[in-house]
């Protein structure tokens, strides 16, 4: 029995038929990869090398909700609480008005009109992902803490941002990565936030970033 399925040729993920354990050589149409984690049934798994900047976007290690149509993105390192903070927003919002877009790595990219958030197949433990595009509405660097959030210019987000990202070992995509992140810090606001698991903190970084 194959262990997943490539529903589309070109598509860089395939979905998990069984659940597959870390380490297991996963075969698919040609194409073979090692699991990096333990994948359950039903899921997907990166099956090619997806590159930041290959595409004209980057992906950032942040949860992503939307709310009236816009995208909220919170990025943190693991254990912070991007996610928690996130679900705090559907909790208040309520989940058909908050969504999750992706819940681990959206994309980030920039069309005629603006900066949008997108769904990917990676995202997480929580697997809370859609696809559909948002635009972007702001970044927020996410620390625990008392409750507080300011805006921050490019030259503290960069560092930020870089810790959250993937960098290509390939000189030609990191070029193009640093271009995209140089335009994106130039053109979305970016904060920092300090904050604790409260409604509080939901409308305080609502409040902040809504415009």
């Amino acid at each position: 029995m194959p262990q997943a399925i490539h529903i589309s040729p070109i598509d860089n993920v395939v979905v998990a038929l069984h659940p597959i354990a870390k380490g297991t050589l996963v075969e698919v149409d040609g194409l073979s990869v090692t699991a990096l984690e333990d994948i359950p049934q039903g899921h997907k798994m990166a099956v090619k090398p997806i590159k930041n900047g290959e595409y004209g976007g980057i992906m950032i290690h942040s949860s992503a909700v939307e709310v009236d149509g816009k995208a909220y993105l919170f990025s943190a390192p693991c254990g912070t609480g991007k996610s928690t903070h996130t679900k705090q927003w559907q909790k208040y919002f309520g989940a058909d008005q908050a969504i999750i877009i992706n819940d681990d790595k959206p994309v980030l990219r920039r069309l005629e009109d603006g900066w949008y958030a997108y769904g990917t197949p990676f995202s997480g433990k929580t697997d809370e992902n859609v696809n559909k595009k948002v635009k972007l509405q702001g970044i927020c660097m996410l620390e625990r803490g008392e409750n507080r959030i300011r805006q921050i210019q490019p030259a503290e987000a960069i560092p930020l941002i870089l810790q959250q990202t993937i960098r290509p070992k390939n000189e030609k995509y990191l070029g193009k990565m640093m271009e995209i992140m140089d335009q994106l810090l130039r053109e979305v606001p970016v904060y920092r936030m300090q904050c604790d698991i409260s409604e509080e903190a939901v409308k305080m970084s609502y409040e902040a970033m809504k415009g």
